[in-house]
């Protein structure tokens, strides 16, 4: 018996977004695991004018009434498994929202008054928000089912996020409590580390102009988050509380902690020090921060966009750089230490004295 998820057509639940897609979608991509063609009518597609991949306007075509209808249910649509599969011959199915007929089958050239119920479908309508919960966790477990038979390694799936648009090649690893949103890529071998956050959803809900990668036994987290337009190079390690935004970070490149890196080009091999910063926004716009290759970044670095750091630097501990590093340099950019000797016993002193007059 195959599993359904309906949706009453006049609930707004069908456009909620569920694992980075509208609800709505998610018949479409089982019923073509069936049929060579899939169409829907009788739904407010307003929402499909929007050109992205978060729209159903390459998934959905409307066809007009009259036109052959080889699979239908009554004001509803199914999520269907494979098992649904009496209908391949006919070529293609139709989910009718506002029709009346009931559900069943037609072969080519049958009327609608002659459908004959053959398939029974086991489901969650979807009415309230505990069934769209209900109906997410159905969702949910059929994407990371999914991955697993990949070759993908979820190790706690009960505790895993995973959009529909990410991508986990085999042999890549996925710890517990980790949330994956949006298009994403994780190659093989790649490691995903508990309590890391991953997100690549626009707010505009269109297409991001390119995916969150991280590449072949790349590592990251645990407590990371990557947001939009980052690539992870192969072999590179971003740690604990490291957030890296619209940036490339390429192969064996080391931010290990509390670290922001954002605007960003970080060349081979380098490493950046705890506490580290790209200062991106000058309160107008993002500048852009490049790092060479093999550079070594001390901890608690300031990096002052536009800035642009030279291939086999070293920048003392405590620098604010504000620019341009030649190769081979090094850069200390910080106030000279002073020490003041026996300082606070005449602070203390001075103290004592003002109290007792007091």
């Amino acid at each position: 018996m195959g599993v359904a998820v309906f949706l009453k057509e006049e609930n707004p639940f069908i456009l909620k977004q569920v694992l980075g897609r509208p609800l709505a979608y998610f018949p479409v991509k089982e019923a073509k695991k069936v049929f060579s063609e899939v169409y829907i009518s009788g739904i407010d597609l307003s929402f499909a004018e929007r050109k992205d991949i978060f729209s159903a306007e390459e998934l959905f075509k409307e066809i007009e009434d009259g036109e052959e209808i080889f699979f239908s249910y009554p004001s509803v649509v199914g999520i269907f498994s494979e098992d649904v599969i009496e209908a391949r011959e006919s070529g293609s199915c139709l989910f009718t929202l506002k029709g009346k007929t009931a559900g069943g089958i037609l072969k080519k050239g049958e009327k609608v008054s002659e459908i004959r119920r053959k398939i029974e479908v086991e489901g969650v309508r979807v009415e309230n928000n505990f069934s769209f919960i209900e109906a997410l966790e159905i969702l949910r477990f059929r994407k990371i089912e999914e991955i697993i038979s990949e070759g993908g390694l979820i190790l706690d799936p009960y505790s895993t996020w995973i959009d529909e648009d990410v991508g986990v090649e085999e042999g890549a690893v996925i710890e517990p409590n980790v949330t994956i949103k949006g298009w994403v890529k994780i190659e093989k071998g790649a490691m995903v580390k508990s309590y890391t956050y991953i997100e690549n959803v626009p707010e505009n809900m269109e297409k991001p102009e390119k995916p969150i990668i991280i590449r072949k036994n790349a590592s990251v987290g645990p407590f990371s988050r990557l947001r939009k337009e980052t690539e992870i190079g192969e072999e590179a390690r971003i740690g604990n509380f490291v957030e890296v935004k619209k940036s490339t970070i390429e192969k064996g490149v080391k931010a290990l902690h509390l670290t922001y890196i954002g605007d960003a080009e970080i060349g081979e091999r380098s490493n950046i020090g705890a506490g580290t910063i790209t200062c991106n926004y000058d309160g107008f716009q993002k500048n852009k921060t490049k790092i060479g290759k093999r550079v070594f970044v001390g901890s608690g670095v300031e990096l002052v966009a536009p800035v642009e750091v030279e291939d086999d630097v070293y920048i003392g501990a405590g620098s604010t750089v504000t620019e341009r590093v030649p190769s081979f340099s090094l850069a200390i950019a910080r106030a000279r230490q002073v020490i003041k000797e026996k300082w606070v016993l005449k602070k203390r002193k001075f103290w004592k004295e003002k109290l007792k007059k007091s």
